[in-house]
């Protein structure tokens, strides 16, 4: 998109002529990349370059390692940082060489499924069911889903209401379960129940030693944090379960200033 042009069109406009108050320039900084310690698969590669990405940055790199190593993650980055990549990529090395693996996404909204379902494919793992399970899925899917799914994509609310109470029937699932993924948390303001859930899932995968991946845009502490909105205890249980593996870029954010022309 170019930028100026866009800007010089609003300048212009009868609708809009006068109204921009502030602009600024941010320069570009050069970007970090890193390669895995160990080659990608050929599907993670396939599933890369479908989005035309050729280089992994360092945060996606050490956040694969960590995850082949069965270990906890946790990525803190900024929108538009890539971090949906630090779990799309080891989610597709674990279904193209697990026949019985099994992941979980719990998001606060399932806007992320379009773009995974798209990286399933160009990996050639189409056959792999995924799908969303959430309260307008039909009763047909949710139990195909249940019983065949390899990936589900789904809420902390709906898994507290509908697979907890049914665990027997999710043992399949469940016993192979992978990874599980809390992604985007605090993109919504949770609850104190969503905030329990989160707590719960994390708490249980510790005792197991069964990894966890957490992402979000927000700061790890202080004001407007991650800290704040899922509650010291479950940030605290995350920081030390991740040993080292917590990943956190800030920049300036710019929608907090208060400078006029």
């Amino acid at each position: 998109m170019d930028f100026e042009a866009f800007l010089d069109e609003i300048r212009t406009s009868a609708g809009y002529r006068d109204q921009i108050v502030y602009t600024r320039t941010v320069e570009p900084r050069p970007a970090r990349y890193a390669e895995p310690s160990e080659p990608l698969s050929a599907e993670a590669r396939a599933a890369l370059a479908a989005r035309g990405i050729e280089r992994l940055y360092c945060h996606q790199a050490q956040a694969l390692d960590a995850v082949r190593l069965g270990q906890d993650v946790l990525v803190a980055t900024g929108a538009a940082s890539g971090k949906s990549l630090c779990y799309v990529l080891p989610i597709v090395e674990l279904l193209s060489r697990d026949a019985r693996a099994r992941a979980l996404l719990l998001f606060p909204a399932q806007d992320q499924f379009r773009g995974f379902g798209e990286s399933l494919e160009a990996a050639g793992l189409a056959d792999r069911l995924a799908g969303v399970y959430d309260g307008d899925t039909p009763g047909p899917l949710r139990r195909r889903l249940r019983d065949r799914g390899r990936v589900v994509f789904s809420n902390p609310d709906m898994v507290h209401a509908a697979l907890m109470p049914q665990h027997a029937r999710w043992a399949e699932f469940l016993s192979n379960l992978r990874l599980l993924v809390l992604d985007e948390v605090g993109k919504e303001k949770p609850s104190a129940h969503t905030r329990e859930v989160y707590f719960y899932i994390i708490d249980e995968r510790l005792k197991w030693g069964l990894p966890v991946l957490v992402t979000s845009n927000l700061p790890l502490e202080g004001e407007g944090s991650l800290e704040e909105l899922m509650g010291a205890a479950a940030v605290s249980r995350l920081i030390g379960m991740c040993q080292g593996n917590c990943f956190e870029l800030r920049g300036e954010d710019f929608r907090r200033r208060k400078k006029r022309p």
